[in-house]
């Protein structure tokens, strides 16, 4: 039993190591690393085969696989946040981190952006196995609450849809109305109603386009619209404007309210929670439930709780298969290529879930530290290049990237998704109301399947 276990903790600090490298790669989202991670599931195993011998467990080569898997998938959710913070490079999950962590960045605090998210992740990790058992109990039998969440959901997202774009608060034309005059108010609902219908419909003429990488990677197609609408939009904002970086602050930790940062995670956990049982939902939903339940514009809560949120979502969508063999993620999809998935219909879980479980939480303590490091590497260093030249290199990576995963099809999405992104910027209302991007094709496929 004790070399089992030494070979798993081995294996979830080789697969956290792998993620935390993956996770600094941009574009590079968890569903196409853990189909990257399937294909050398074969050498994996074989290099492994000999411990067979050595453990007492069935097919424990594979379950080291899994346990890898897990790990790195795991870690990749932390890391993430150093591309988005310090190159505005999101993907589907991250998309809304951009803002909060973008503005940061621009106040000198882009590493505290990093240690906040990194706080909310590893704080939604040890949340998320308190909340365990209970998701299991009332998800499944006996409270079978699976079947009323997702009857009720469309409707909760149309609900959020309006909540979003009727607590707007920007005043394009306060000049002209006066400010906070019930036109001008009226003119910020107005432009932001706009840009959420046009990213919604730009969401719905994408949902089923077919995008081939010219050189054979996945192929992400939510990768080009999401870094339009919330990356090189911003970024060729700032190239017009040409803010002054200023220098950042680098500290070990930063002082944080308790209260509000235990809220931050609790709400974003739930939120990841709720969206992990649906088929099709993706974080950013679960983004905007956690936004909407804490009502403050905080840029320090938005960093915690959008991060506890997409690592809730990554727990549960685990959970998830084990409790229902259904696969809402990548990696649950890779997990049930490799393992036998037994379901979990008892009090006490299937060995395979808690090998895997113990992979998620060394995984999460590992990759907190190292992210923490390595946003102090950028921080450091991103001081010393012109702000300039970085935004332009950054738009011309991202553009690279965007082709070489995509192709030429999603080169014109990217174009697009940049045009609606610069919309909102320049109306001056909030930039989350291109969320619509997934909100709407996401109600309309939950109202009509």
């Amino acid at each position: 039993m004790l070399i089992d276990l030494f070979f798993i903790l081995l294996v979830a600090c080789i697969g956290a190591l792998v993620g935390c490298g993956t996770g600094v790669v941009v574009g590079l989202h968890i569903n196409n690393l853990s189909l990257i991670l399937l294909s050398i599931s074969g050498i994996f195993c074989y290099v492994l085969a000999p411990l067979e011998a050595l453990s007492g467990v069935d097919n424990f080569a594979v379950l080291l696989f899994a346990v890898f898997l897990v790990s790195a998938a795991t870690a990749h959710t932390f890391v993430n946040i150093v591309p988005t913070t310090f190159l505005g490079a999101p993907n589907e999950d991250s998309a809304l981190l951009v803002l909060p962590s973008h503005s940061l960045l621009l106040k000198g605090r882009g590493h505290e952006a990093v240690w906040l998210s990194s706080l909310g992740s590893l704080g939604s990790v040890f949340l998320c196995f308190a909340l365990l058992l209970p998701f299991r109990f009332l998800i499944g039998e006996p409270g079978n609450l699976y079947g009323l969440v997702w009857e009720i959901m469309p409707f909760v997202l149309i609900a959020l849809s309006l909540v979003l774009i009727g607590t707007e608060h920007g005043e394009p034309f306060r000049e002209k109305f006066g400010k906070n005059s019930i036109q001008s108010r009226l003119s910020g609902i107005g432009f932001a109603a706009l840009v959420f219908s046009l990213s919604g419909i730009f969401g719905v003429v994408i949902f089923n386009m077919q995008v081939q990488s010219p050189i054979g990677l996945p192929a992400p197609l939510l990768f080009p619209a999401l870094t339009g609408l919330f990356g090189s939009s911003a970024l060729l904002y700032s190239l017009r404007h040409e803010p002054l970086l200023p220098e950042q602050h680098v500290e070990s930790a930063y002082e944080v309210d308790f209260g509000k940062s235990l809220k931050s995670i609790l709400t974003g956990t739930l939120s990841g929670t709720l969206v992990s049982i649906l088929p099709g939902a993706t974080p950013a939903a679960g983004t905007i439930v956690a936004r909407a339940l804490q009502r403050e514009n905080d840029e320090r809560a938005a960093m915690i709780s959008i991060s506890a949120v997409n690592t809730a979502n990554s727990f549960f969508v685990l959970a998830m298969l084990f409790m229902f063999l259904k696969m809402r993620s990548g990696v649950a999809l890779a997990l049930d290529k490799v393992l036998i998935i037994p379901l979990w219909d008892t009090l006490l879980m299937p060995p395979s879930l808690a090998y895997l479980l113990i992979g998620v939480l060394v995984a999460a303590v590992f990759s907190y530290f190292l992210t923490c490091w390595l946003g102090k590497i950028f921080a450091v260093r991103i001081g010393k290049i012109a702000y300039r030249k970085l935004i332009i290199g950054a738009i011309c990576f991202l553009g690279a990237m965007v082709f070489l995963f995509t192709g030429p099809k999603g080169m014109l999405v990217f174009l697009t998704g940049t045009t609606i992104g610069l919309l909102p910027i320049a109306f001056g209302v909030r930039r989350s109301h291109s969320m619509g991007v997934l909100l709407v094709p996401l109600i309309l496929t939950l109202l009509f399947n």
